[in-house]
């Protein structure tokens, strides 16, 4: 009896590492002119399972048993999804895409703090006097203590 519970936990844990096993897949990812392609999306299809190409093209990406095709996107380029079959090495070549941007529109959300703008320095000496009479908490920022000396 407890040779038999003991194959069958043995049987479960097997099943389950098999249902868990993953593979690494690398390569580089080139433009269409041989060049190293950088910050190009790596995806597993159909998983959240991601990664982005490095400053010389390279990647590395965990890929989960049931992962058969990787996704590589990058802006100005056609989409290419490659299936792995089995492969631990995936090198593409991006294509430019016919499609081009013609808007890009920026929106950004935050917060300023208004603040006035200094004014500028006087150009008259007599100016400059009537400002040096004033204390230096409410001199202006252009009136240096060298200057009212």
């Amino acid at each position: 009896m407890i040779k038999n519970g003991l194959l069958l936990l043995i049987g479960l844990f097997a099943g389950s590492l098999a249902a868990y096993a993953q593979s690494t897949v690398r390569g580089k990812v080139v433009d269409n002119t041989k060049t190293a392609a950088p910050g190009v999306s790596v995806q597993v299809k159909g998983s959240t399972t991601g990664v982005v190409t490095g400053g010389d093209g390279t990647y590395s990406i965990d890929v989960p048993a049931n992962g058969t095709t990787l996704v590589f996107s990058l802006i100005g380029f056609a989409t290419q999804e490659v299936v792995i079959n089995g492969r631990s090495v995936l090198n593409v070549e991006m294509q430019q895409s016919s499609k081009s941007l013609d808007e890009v529109m920026v929106v950004a959300y935050g917060t300023a703090k208004k603040a006035p703008i200094p004014a500028p320095p006087p150009s008259s000496n007599k100016m400059i006097l009537k400002m040096c009479r004033l204390p230096p908490s409410r001199m202006p920022w252009w009136a240096a203590p060298q200057v009212c000396r």
